[in-house]
């Protein structure tokens, strides 16, 4: 998952992309990245890592660009804040496998954690992402450029300035 994100809030679960619904895992863990606490979190099915590693962003500091890795059979998970490790790789335990039967929540998770703050180029990838790609993710649309995204009920046309 990449993202650009503007955080607003450094308290409680503020997550970017989650998952409705709770897998057969103890605890019926779900997908949620984004910050607890302040601190960037990523949690894949019960294999969470970030808070405990202090990778701060703090609020009201601008767009910041977002990635998360997870390569799934090992459940190593990394965290890039601007094009660079700032957490991981590591690994809480094998993460749960993917569930398609479940909506991709954008802004908010099973665990009740909405995002404080803007979002931005969302993207969503089903392979495992290297360095080089995460940073040319981060690239810019040419100024004047448009994206339309497909929203529950509608579309949404955005401008990047």
């Amino acid at each position: 998952v990449m993202v650009w994100a503007n955080f607003a809030s450094a308290t409680g679960d503020n997550m970017i992309l989650g998952q409705d619904g709770a897998l057969a895992l103890p605890g019926g863990e779900s997908l949620h990245l984004g910050t607890r606490n302040g601190n960037l979190h990523s949690g894949h099915w019960g294999d969470d890592i970030g808070p405990e590693q202090g990778s701060s962003v703090p609020p009201g500091a601008g767009w910041h660009h977002v990635a998360y890795t997870n390569d799934g059979a090992a459940g190593n998970q990394s965290i890039y804040l601007d094009g660079a490790l700032v957490v991981g790789p590591g690994a809480a335990g094998v993460a749960g496998a993917f569930d398609t039967s479940k909506n991709l929540l954008i802004g908010t998770s099973n665990n009740g954690g909405s995002f404080s703050g803007q979002i931005d180029e969302l993207k969503v990838y089903n392979s495992l992402l290297s360095v080089s790609e995460i940073q040319a993710g981060m690239a810019i649309p040419e100024s004047g450029s448009m994206v339309l995204m497909a929203l529950a009920g509608g579309f949404l046309l955005r401008r990047r300035r």
